[in-house]
């Protein structure tokens, strides 16, 4: 098209010039001129209005993709809150059923209703974490972090809720990746539970995490990380997109679309695709940023002090055999290997090795009177792999345990603890004031919130990067009395301590950006001011090489997440029990009766709320508040697209209400938006003005139920 004006311009500007130059009349010029000006109008109106006829088009697309973006989140809030109404019911039921049951019948429920409550926590974070992407309330900070704390995380998050699933996750890092990156671990965290949680639902038993950097000539190295599963699931584009699984009463898209969002908002991109196998695999690609030389190796693994030196390796599946090698291999042993099969076939000559590390699986009785031969003339160290995902087997010989998949510094804190166990307890803490507690703490029975007062005007310092989790500490302590401050990182933790305030227990998440649980609690060790503050790790993985790094940087205890206020109150009990208070006579029962009554609110059912979220006020408020920032002005929405006679819009706004009021027990607002809805599907358009006064009055009345309920818990 654009040829052809080109020609016909050329075209007239051409007559325009023999024209002029074969008629020399003056007026027959001016003439021939206006014409050819007249043409080249004419062909410039045809030209502006094809272009605006293709904008247009253009704005028209962008309308329909927008709307079925819209609509898609609609359908996707309105079928979490069947979800959520779905599941509450099934733990609602289970509980009830424990009552009428016996002790040893109870017991063999508990389980049960424990998992469905998990499942009914996840939905809720999951509509949380939607609402805040949907609200633009999502914050990317991007600060310096470990990999291999990052690393543990994901495997803490995720044995919390396939603990004897048995799937074999296996970590391969490249050698080139530095032990500190940039960027925000909470968002990469969530984006690899979320697809690790995906892969296992799908009968996913093997699972490859990869971690890498790349560089490509002439452009900015990115980071990448690839799992590699052996589950073969067609992938389309509609991998990101949500579905009700009516087996497992989860939204199992819901995840991967947050996991989408997240790779958008930290600068990456994520992909799903299958590999020539037909198996499954996801790429997550990120920016690269490089951290200053300040920053790098502040902890160097002092591989010298380590004592094996030949080592033989052998696991069930290949890629964690060659995993675990190349691990071994970067702290300088040297290791030989062999596949299963070959195991199998012919055992090697164990003396010709320092250590010998091998799967739980393969321990046969011949490796087990081979190598006891051995270790009746020389040292022979030997190394069982279990899985954490699985039930540790008995063995019938001294050793010790690593828990897979492995990393860098879990394999290393091992072999150090035991050589430090090996040598006189003088040696390991000759300066140890502090009590420590290695076993995990037990609940103290009958202990409601108001126990905590024991503890009144006690300093608590809690080091934790997560806001809810912080929430959750806080909404458990509030009515203790207690002096509770708030470091976001371990470097904020090692400032406030360092001043001239003095604390009587720090709380210790281990995994946070720029300054970590383990190196806070070795600076903290480092000062001799503080040899009588006891230091309680917050970790999600209690694996033993975990709990040997725990230790071996300095903590006195570990409080597994997610921990119960019972517990809370024995590791207080443990370590601030000459700062207790003899509680004065008071009815606590009276206190306790007022703390849990729920009084409803005009247009807010709390009760409906709360049984959402299984009770948690802490989820509660955060879900109510995302409503706030994201639908509180809906009514000046709801108004202009009705007064505009934007029907279908409305009716798209009053499905994404529908949705979400059932969520958090706004009956009215739900009732009323599904009487707009039909309005508008039945062509009711005369009957939507008198509804804006309607609506606007419901949106009111809710918007200060919620701030008088949030207030009442502040």
């Amino acid at each position: 098209m654009k040829q052809k004006i080109l020609f016909f311009i050329l075209l007239s500007i051409s007559v325009f010039a023999s024209s002029t130059e074969a008629i020399a009349i003056e007026q027959d010029s001016l003439l021939i001129a206006v014409f050819g000006l007249a043409i080249i109008g004419v062909l410039a109106l045809f030209l502006s209005s094809e272009q605006i006829r293709k904008l247009k088009i253009e704005q028209k697309k962008m309308h329909k993709q927008q709307a079925n973006i819209e609509k898609r989140q609609h359908d996707l809030l309105l079928g979490m809150s069947n979800n959520i109404l779905s599941i509450t019911k099934d733990a609602i039921g289970n509980t009830n059923q424990l009552i009428n049951l016996d002790e040893k019948e109870a017991r063999l429920k508990i389980p049960d209703v424990i998992n469905t409550e998990n499942t009914l926590l996840d939905v809720t974070g999951d509509l949380i974490e939607f609402l805040k992407l949907k609200s633009k309330k999502v914050e990317i900070k991007k600060k310096n972090f470990k990999l291999e704390n990052l690393l543990n995380d994901i495997l803490g998050q995720t044995r919390a809720n396939y603990k004897d699933s048995n799937i074999e996750l296996i970590f391969d890092v490249d050698d080139n990746i530095p032990d500190t990156l940039i960027s925000d671990t909470l968002s990469i965290s969530k984006i690899l539970v979320n697809i690790l949680d995906f892969c296992i639902l799908n009968k996913s038993k093997q699972i490859v995490l990869q971690v890498s950097k790349r560089s490509r000539f002439n452009t900015e190295p990115t980071l990448h990380f690839i799992l590699y599963t052996d589950m073969k699931v067609k992938i389309s584009n509609k991998i990101f997109n949500t579905r009700y699984n009516e087996k497992t009463k989860k939204y199992d898209g819901i995840s991967l679309f947050v996991s989408k969002e997240l790779s958008l908002l930290l600068d990456g991109i994520l992909i799903a695709r299958n590999a020539n196998d037909s198996t499954a695999e996801f790429v997550l690609t990120l920016p690269y940023y490089p951290v200053k030389k300040e920053f790098l190796n502040k902890i160097k693994l002092g591989v010298n002090v380590l004592n094996a030196k030949n080592i033989f390796l052998v696991d069930s599946f290949y890629q964690s055999t060659l995993s675990i090698q190349k691990i071994l291999q970067s702290l300088k042993f040297q290791v030989d290997i062999k596949t299963k099969d070959e195991y199998l076939k012919k055992l090697p000559d164990f003396s010709n090795y320092d250590t010998i590390i091998l799967d739980e699986k393969l321990v046969t009785d011949q490796f087990i009177q081979e190598v006891t031969l051995v270790q009746k003339t020389r040292n022979l160290k030997i190394i069982i792999l279990t899985n954490v995902f699985s039930k540790e087997k008995e063995i019938d010989i001294e050793c010790l345990k690593l828990n897979k998949p492995l990393t860098k510094e879990s394999i290393y804190y091992t072999l150090l603890n035991d050589q430090k166990n090996s040598q006189d307890d003088e040696n390991t803490n000759s300066k140890q004031i502090l009590k420590i507690q290695k076993e995990r703490f037990k609940n103290t029975p009958n202990i409601s919130m108001s126990d905590f007062i024991d503890f009144a005007d006690t300093n608590l310092l809690i080091v934790e990067d997560n806001l809810i989790n912080q929430k959750v500490l806080i909404s458990m302590l509030k009515k203790s009395k207690i002096n509770i401050t708030i470091a976001n990182d371990g470097q904020e933790a090692i400032n406030i301590l360092f001043s001239q305030k003095k604390f009587d227990l720090v709380l210790m998440d281990i995994n946070m950006p720029v300054m970590d649980g383990y190196l806070a609690t070795r600076r903290i060790r480092e000062n001799s001011g503080l040899d009588n503050t006891p230091v309680v790790a917050l970790s999600a993985l209690t694996a033993s090489d975990e709990i040997n790094k725990i230790f071996h940087s300095g903590m006195n205890g570990y409080l597994a997440k997610p921990f119960s206020k019972e517990q809370l109150y024995t590791v207080f009990n443990t370590f601030l029990v000459d700062k207790k208070i003899v509680p004065t006579k008071k009815d606590n029962k009276v206190e306790e009766e007022e703390e849990t009554k729920i009084v409803n609110l005009d247009g807010l059912n709390i009760v409906k709320g709360l049984e959402q979220t299984n009770g948690n006020v802490i989820f509660y408020i955060e879900i109510l508040k995302e409503f706030l920032d994201y639908y509180g002005q809906s009514d000046s929405v709801f108004e202009g697209l009705i007064e505009d006679h934007r029907f279908e819009q409305a009716k798209m706004l009053c499905l994404d209400i529908r949705g979400l009021s059932g969520s958090i027990g706004a009956n009215e607002l739900q009732e009323l938006s599904s009487e707009i809805i039909q309005m508008i599907i039945f062509k009711k358009f005369d009957l939507l003005p008198s509804s804006i006064e309607n609506y606007t009055q419901t949106i009111s009345t809710l918007k200060h139920s919620i701030d008088k309920f949030i207030s009442a818990q502040a």
